[in-house]
């Protein structure tokens, strides 16, 4: 069932459109029509975010290879789990990039799933989950996946929608983000004398980033995900109200 308001694809038994809350045709009244109340769902533009983390994923993939440590060495920074070789300025800046970045792509997911479920493809988890998930062990694991493969989806004709192949852009992003954390873990050890007495104690340490591996995965997973930013951006979770096409997903705009 098309929507004869915004072209959105609907359930066959639905009274009204799921996107815009039209009135659809099989509606015992008539035709389809803009609903008497006025209420209307909220619409998120997706485009001004896009762009940015565009800029700042980059710049971050780009710090990420530039600043491999050498796999024997530990770094004399750290915050927010993160750990480089950087001091003084260059720590605060690197810093407030980080916090620029997770705070644009949050509310990039947060948009995205709040328009997603104005589609006819059934949202998982609410958008609430979208910011919450990657705080909460352990569904951090897989829910901003889950989340963000329904995203992917539901910027797809109905009859494509299905398989898992069909997610399988957001599935090789999550498994780069994974791996990254996986292969951060490093061996310490460290020793402490007092006069004749001394204490060796060895520990692991999780330091995304920190290894050469964990930089690597993290650079490759942060230019997937401006991949897939783009395309959502671009695609009908990016314009929920722009009419479709049956037959074709609509052309990327310039501003994508």
């Amino acid at each position: 069932m098309i929507c004869g308001v915004c072209g959105n694809y609907n359930p066959v038994d639905a009274s009204t459109c799921l996107r815009c809350g039209s009135r659809t045709a099989n509606t015992p009244g008539g035709a389809p029509s803009i609903p008497q109340s006025g209420w209307a769902p909220r619409i998120y533009s997706l485009s001004w975010v896009g762009n940015a983390l565009t800029v700042l994923f980059s710049i971050v993939a780009v710090l990420m290879l530039t600043k491999i440590p050498s796999s024997n060495t530990f770094p004399a920074y750290s915050g927010s789990g993160i750990r480089l070789h950087v001091s003084g300025i260059g720590a605060l800046m690197f810093g407030l990039l980080m916090l620029a970045t997770i705070v644009l792509f949050l509310n990039w997911f947060y948009r995205a799933r709040s328009n997603a479920g104005l589609t006819s493809w059934r949202q998982r988890w609410s958008p609430a989950w979208a910011i919450w998930a990657w705080f909460l062990p352990p569904i951090f694991l897989w829910f901003p996946y889950q989340i963000m493969a329904d995203i992917w989806r539901a910027g797809m004709l109905p009859d494509r929608r299905t398989g898992a192949a069909n997610a399988a852009l957001p599935g090789f992003w999550w498994a780069l983000w994974i791996l990254a954390w996986i292969t951060s873990f490093q061996y310490q050890r460290s020793s402490f004398s007092q006069g004749s007495d001394s204490t060796v104690t060895t520990s692991y340490i999780l330091n995304f980033g920190g290894t050469k591996l964990s930089a690597a995965f993290a650079a490759a997973a942060a230019i997937v995900l401006v991949v897939i930013i783009r395309k959502v951006s671009a695609g009908l979770v990016g314009h929920p109200l722009a009419p479709s096409n049956p037959h074709r997903m609509p052309e990327e705009s310039s501003t994508g």
